[in-house]
């Protein structure tokens, strides 16, 4: 079942094309990956290239489409409105399935660095969307075969940290709340008293905590980066880099960031003498530049939207020339009843991400937070999420694997599934096959190839949700086989097709699950 060259459907698609249209009408062309479509009565893949094709061939659409599909069949071409459909034949979805790994991305080493909270509290519903999106892109990355860093860097310098002691000294309104509280009892026990070392002892209580709610969500990062220490070790590297481009004003330091396209010139040192955040964050990119990467990815808060000029202006200056990707992740609404609901007031102004875990479980909460493109806004539907049923996303996507286990459990109760593994590799891409596919077989046999299709785009476009999307439509189409078609029939090769199909169905769920960072049950 393992395919050596992970070659995508789609891409032999589009391949195929690009040799059909230099032979056929002697012109070299771009072509772009066929897509998923919305309706899938007309197939799992189509192209729009005819259209593309016809101002360049003074030729209809439907007449190109015509002519380069007769020479498609094997992919199952059908051209309908001038767009090339593609309903996949059996035979040859089997080509493309069990790729373990795609080789879009091999050879390049990228960071990405995400949710980065500031040690000075729980991390809230917010900052658990922007985990859920970062670490997803991850493991969607590393799939797609590059060597992935996932770094958390951490806020412990600077003005936060100080307000964080005066609070816990009781000197100061912001933070405050019984969580500070708890934080101040575990304090009081170490005999500090200025406020920058009981604000740097609190942060690292904090981070723990931090940790702790990240494990529990199935976060796990490969770095952790402190901007006390960062800030101590390259500060003056950077300064040195920066040097012709900055400048004093009214006793502070000014980087020249509008020469690189941002709108104001940014302070990185205060009259005071102190770095802003901005001035410690010249530091931390000069570091992520050091370590030689292709690609630097981060994903931040769509309020971070202004930071992203003066950070490139900045990478700019120490050089570098690489991929630079900035993906922000909109705001997260709870709602109960239908309204906007304040699940509790512990901190006074925000929920925080454990208490949202404790309510409806961390698979609901990553799936959820991923069933909208990063950068819309999300209705999170508390009552909806906690739902045992098909009108739950998670639960349906879930239940789909759950379905498909339960099968071979009872196949193997009742003794129907002896010989399959044998009868399996017999019939597997064989000409003279005994393999008996309906329509609704062949359509999720064709839809479990197409999800590495759906995994190379959400790479290329650093956007998870495409595969959220996905599973729901290959769930929908399985739950709808399972209630119409009886798997363990007593015919041998009927029943040994079907169970191969919810067995390719259950794979795809699996690696499309993994990749959100949700569990796939095998009970529900």
């Amino acid at each position: 079942m393992h395919n050596s060259a992970p070659k995508t459907l789609g891409e032999s698609i589009k391949s195929r094309i690009e040799h059909l249209i230099k032979d056929k009408f002697k012109i070299h062309e771009q072509v772009p990956n066929p897509e998923f479509p919305k309706n899938l009565d007309y197939g799992e893949l189509f192209t729009d290239i005819a259209f593309k094709l016809a101002p360049l061939l003074k030729m209809p659409p439907n007449k190109i489409a015509q002519e380069i599909s007769t020479e498609l069949q094997d992919f199952g071409a059908e051209v309908k409105g001038g767009f090339i459909n593609f309903k996949i034949p059996v035979s040859k979805s089997l080509e493309f399935l069990g790729i373990e790994k795609l080789d879009l991305l091999s050879g390049k080493k990228i960071l990405c660095e995400y949710v980065s909270a500031n040690p000075t509290g729980p991390l809230h519903i917010g900052h658990g969307r922007i985990a859920a999106v970062g670490d997803s892109i991850s493991r969607i990355l590393k799939f797609c075969g590059a060597d992935v860093v996932r770094e958390f860097y951490i806020n412990d310098a600077g003005e936060q940290i100080e307000k964080i002691g005066l609070a816990i000294l009781g000197k100061s309104q912001e933070y405050k709340g019984e969580y500070t509280e708890s934080v101040k009892r575990k304090i009081q026990e170490m005999n500090l008293s200025d406020s920058e070392s009981i604000g740097f002892a609190a942060s690292r209580i904090i981070l723990e905590d931090i940790k702790k709610t990240l494990a529990r969500f199935g976060l796990e990062f490969d770095s952790w980066v402190s901007e006390k220490e960062i800030s101590s070790k390259y500060s003056k590297k950077a300064m040195e880099l920066m040097e012709k481009y900055l400048y004093y004003q009214e006793g502070a330091l000014f980087l020249r960031t509008t020469m690189f396209g941002d709108d104001k010139d940014r302070v990185v040192i205060k009259s005071d003498g102190k770095p802003t955040y901005f001035g410690n964050d010249c530091a931390y990119h000069l570091f992520k530049v050091e370590r030689n990467f292709d690609e630097l990815v981060q994903v931040w808060g769509a309020d971070h939207h202004g930071y992203i000029n003066r950070i490139q202006a900045v990478l700019n200056i120490f050089g570098f020339k690489n991929k630079f990707v900035v993906k922000l992740v909109q705001m997260v609404n709870l709602l109960k009843d239908g309204k906007p609901f304040q699940m509790s007031k512990r901190e006074g102004t925000f929920v925080s991400l454990d208490e949202l875990i404790d309510e409806v479980g961390a698979d609901a909460v990553r799936f959820i937070y991923l069933t909208r493109t990063a950068d819309s806004h999300l209705d999170f539907d508390i009552d909806l999420a906690k739902k045992q049923s098909l009108e739950n996303p998670v639960y349906y996507v879930q239940y789909a694997h759950a379905r498909t286990s339960s099968l071979f459990r009872e196949a193997k109760n009742k003794n129907l599934y002896d010989g399959y593994e044998n009868w399996k590799q017999e019939n597997w891409k064989k000409q003279n096959s005994r393999l008996k596919t309906s329509e609704r077989e062949r359509k999720l046999i064709a839809l479990s190839s197409v999800l590495y299709d759906i995994i190379s785009v959400s790479a290329k476009m650093y956007e998870p949700s495409t595969i959220t999307t996905f599973l729901m439509s290959l769930a929908r189409e399985f739950h709808s086989y399972y209630q119409k078609e009886r798997i363990l029939v007593d015919d041998i090769d009927t029943r040994f097709s079907r169970l191969l199909t919810c067995e390719i169905v259950q794979k795809a769920i699996r690696t499309g699950l993994d990749l959100l960072g949700v569990r796939a049950p095998d009970k529900m």
